[in-house]
């Protein structure tokens, strides 16, 4: 709850709200020795750190979060947390650190089937592309982002629209029972 609700403040950009209620949730989730919500609570304050700026806190939170989320095969936060250090390294201008990064995460979601990290991850390498020089790559990746991204957004239409169609129809067949009802009334 208290990750949520620091998720929250950080949307709002109320940066110290947000880091008082993730070490809020990394003392319930020490006491408690869940690793899994460490590894959360630690990738989401990295996110705040990063965007305040304060890389080496960010660096030391995602060294630790990563090592957490390692250690319980927690794939989605070793991807995030590979993501968000590839963008500080992007930030301090390390390329190469950035780019062995988002390799790692770009492999790792490829592996679990994650079309939204991967439209990142690429969108991300052909940036650190285009900066170091290296159109080619640059290009590669950016149609792999575009693919990934296309297919992203389409699988999420697909499934809002048969969210919408499933309500449509229970909406539907409750009218029926109730007009049913009244008749037989």
């Amino acid at each position: 709850m208290f990750v949520n609700i620091g998720r929250v403040f950080e949307e709002r950009k109320e940066y110290e709200k947000a880091l008082d209620y993730y070490k809020k949730a990394l003392d319930g989730f020490k006491e408690f020795n869940n690793r899994r919500g460490r590894a959360s609570a630690l990738v989401y304050r990295a996110g705040t750190y990063f965007d305040q700026g304060a890389y080496s806190l960010c660096l030391a939170d995602l060294e630790e979060s990563l090592a957490l989320a390692r250690e319980s095969n927690y794939q989605a936060f070793i991807i995030d947390g590979l993501i968000l250090k590839g963008k500080v390294f992007q930030a301090q201008k390390q390329y190469d650190e950035a780019i062995d990064n988002l390799m790692q995460a770009a492999e790792m979601a490829k592996k679990i089937g994650s079309k939204t990290n991967l439209s990142i991850t690429y969108q991300l390498l052909a940036d650190l592309y285009f900066h170091k020089g290296d159109f080619k790559n640059a290009y590669d990746f950016q149609g792999l982002h575009a693919v990934y991204h296309d297919s992203s957004f389409n699988a999420e239409k697909s499934k809002q629209i048969q969210e919408m169609q499933f309500r449509f129809e229970t909406e539907n067949k409750e009218k029926e029972i109730e007009i049913l009802k009244r008749d037989h009334m």
